[in-house]
């Protein structure tokens, strides 16, 4: 009942999360935003002793945020009598907002607790006993990664201090050198070309541009005002559009949506055993419209295809197979057979009062096509057709094994495969999994370009070199061999030294001072 008051008595936007509220009233005039703020806090107290509940005003926080220099209140704000003092910053959800909103401090908070949980990882290991690489590497992207990117969808503004950044990178630098034993010489963008790990600022990006994206789909991304006034700087919404801008991104309606309630399914669905197949389309009845669809895709192409035609076979109504643009997925190609054929019987056929049986073989199409709540647009249009046409007809979406001899089945797999080299095209709203993939390219992209602009002699020769910027191909060779195939911490330690070309060489040591010897000859590694 409280987020139902009206805006009359709480003139806030007003946020409940288990047992905290957050109360945010903005304006032009500080006078004007106190008296909400003052107003809504008392709203608030007399609803809490209404049920009985009290407000600390020790655990009350007010933050200003501004970028005004110069301000004061007229008077202070009360919580139940007792005055609040205004505070520097707050925490919400696990992220500290400043009053400037810099999250300098926030990032000195993720960049601590980074520090301290791969100090406790550091205990377990030694320069050669210990955890083997791939443990460490795995406990860096699961674990220690994760608190470096939360929420960074809101907090993206807080890298463009070279301060930030460096902290961050230090979490970085140490979870890879903890992996490979490499000397403190070794530059990082070697150590990421080694381990085929992005530099964290661009990772970091790339999971807020992510989280972006999901609030877009939501109808939860807010848009921001032009930026008009002098040091006043980009919020996360900018910079996130920004990224987003850069991957060019075709136009089409995105698939990810805000989840949708689905009330009714006018249609069955049968899964049965893969060794009773046989005797469930020996069962139909005569009369009964049988709908194979399938749907296929090859290296740079999509297709789908259907046909339609009685039980006994003896009719063909018809038969389709049509291109999906290139970015569609198997699943989408095969929801969109579905759907097409749904039309067709619907639209072109007119069928009334007909058995009609989809045999599909995609499981996870008729399973999702059975969901009462989904997210996906391709996954609703399906539905959709599906319902229009089970209104005058009894419709069930049986399970039918691939390339099991099945005629219909086989058919209609030979359809899909044409229809991706078809000249017909039908438009699919544009998966999630192709915008991440492209997110992936272009972090791959910026990881090579520094690559391209920061590699020594040295690791030209060891590692290689990446012949165009552009190119979105990592070099895979060297951490394949290093992470996954030499397990002993000792020979990955001696493995990364010689490769980056920062370890016990008198060649290198005199570089650093710590020789006057110059020979190239080798010092035992330990």
């Amino acid at each position: 009942s409280l987020l139902n008051t009206p805006v009359s008595k709480i003139p806030c936007y007003l946020q409940a999360f288990a047992d905290d509220l957050v109360l945010q009233s903005e304006g032009n005039d500080l006078d004007v935003v106190r008296d909400r703020t003052q107003r809504s806090i008392s709203a608030v107290g007399e609803w809490c002793a209404g049920a009985g509940l009290t407000l600390s005003s020790v655990k009350t926080k007010v933050v200003l945020f501004t970028w005004r220099r110069k301000w004061a209140l007229s008077s202070p704000l009360r919580v139940d009598g007792a005055l609040v003092e205004l505070s520097g910053g707050a925490r919400l959800l696990g992220v500290h907002l400043d009053s400037k909103l810099t999250f300098n401090e926030h990032i000195k908070n993720i960049h601590k607790k980074a520090i301290t949980s791969l100090m406790q990882v550091k205990k377990a290991m030694g320069p050669t006993w210990g955890l083997s690489p791939r443990t460490c590497m795995w406990i860096y992207t699961t674990t220690i990664r994760p608190i470096l990117t939360y929420a960074s969808v809101v907090w993206l503004n807080g890298l463009r201090t070279k301060t930030n950044q460096n902290l961050l990178s230090k979490v970085e630098r140490l979870a890879l050198t903890i992996t490979t034993g490499a000397m403190p010489s070794t530059p990082n963008t070697a150590l990421n070309m080694i381990t085929n790990t992005p530099h964290i600022t661009d990772f970091i990006k790339a999971e807020a541009a992510k989280g972006a994206l999901r609030l877009q789909a939501n109808k939860a991304w807010t848009r921001e005002t032009p930026i008009t006034g002098k040091g006043l700087i980009q919020s996360h919404v900018t910079l996130n559009n920004s990224y987003i801008n850069n991957l060019q991104l075709p136009t089409n309606d995105r698939d990810l949506t805000t989840k949708t309630l689905v009330s009714k399914h006018r249609y069955n669905t049968l899964i049965p055993p893969r060794n009773e197949h046989s005797t469930v389309i020996q069962n139909l009845t005569l009369n009964t419209v049988a709908c194979y669809t399938d749907g296929s895709r090859t290296d740079n192409n999509t297709g789908m295809g259907f046909v339609v035609y009685t039980c006994d076979g003896t009719i063909t109504f018809q038969e389709q197979s049509t291109r999906l643009p290139s970015y569609s997925t198997v699943f989408q190609a095969e929801l969109m057979a579905i759907e097409t054929a749904a039309r067709a019987m619907r639209e072109e056929h007119a069928f009334k009062q007909e058995s009609i049986v989809f045999f599909s073989d995609s499981s996870s199409a008729i399973l999702a096509l059975t969901c009462r709540v989904t997210n996906s647009k391709s996954v609703l249009n399906c539905i959709h057709e599906l319902n229009a046409l089970g209104r005058d007809n009894k419709i069930t979406l049986c399970w039918v094994a691939g390339h099991s001899g099945h005629e219909g089945n086989e058919r209609a797999d030979f359809l899909a495969k044409r229809g991706c080299t078809s000249d017909t095209t039908i438009h699919t709203p544009l998966p999630l999994s192709y915008i991440k993939q492209q997110i992936r390219n272009h972090l791959i992209r910026t990881s090579n370009a520094k690559w391209h602009h920061n590699m020594t002699k040295h690791m030209k020769n060891t590692i290689g070199t990446i012949p165009t910027v552009d190119n979105i191909t990592p070099l895979q060779r060297t951490h394949n061999y290093i992470i996954s195939h030499l397990h002993n911490r000792k020979d990955i330690r001696n493995a990364t030294q010689i490769i980056t070309g920062h370890c016990g060489l008198n060649y290198h040591l005199n570089k650093k001072e710590k020789s006057t010897d110059c020979d190239s000859a080798l010092i035992p590694l330990l």
